[in-house]
């Protein structure tokens, strides 16, 4: 194995565990644990937290509007919507759980929403009619 090909490789799953189990320390907390896994799984060394929070999107698929409903608590934040080449081609800031985003000038395609608040950070997906 030349010099390059040491380093331009996945990692097998015995690597994953092993650097795992280098910086995860005993816990008993177990969403630490988890963090700290996604950290070393992910594909970027970014970390997005992504709880399981009811976060609606509708209609998906859309052809004018788009309506997302966040948790009641969550009333402040901003919202990105990235193209499927990672560029924003549309942001905003909300101030209430319940955000309505014109998307009729997006032409018809996958997108993503990057929302992000004090509490979390979390990507989901829609599709533009």
């Amino acid at each position: 194995m030349d010099e390059l090909q040491k380093y331009n490789r996945n990692l097998s799953s015995q690597e994953i565990s092993a650097l795992c189990e280098d910086q995860i320390t005993e816990s008993s907390n177990q969403s630490e644990v988890l963090n700290r896994t996604n950290l070393v799984n992910g594909t970027t060394g970014v970390k997005t937290i992504e709880k399981d929070l009811n976060v609606e999107i509708y209609p998906n698929p859309a052809n004018d509007n788009l309506t997302i409903k966040l948790p009641a608590t969550i009333k402040n934040g901003s919202i990105a919507i990235v193209n499927q080449l990672g560029q924003v081609v549309s942001s905003t800031n909300f101030t209430s759980s319940i955000v309505f985003l014109d998307i009729s000038s997006l032409p018809p395609s996958v997108y993503f929403l990057r929302i992000n608040t004090d509490a979390f950070a979390i990507d989901k997906q829609f599709v533009k009619k």
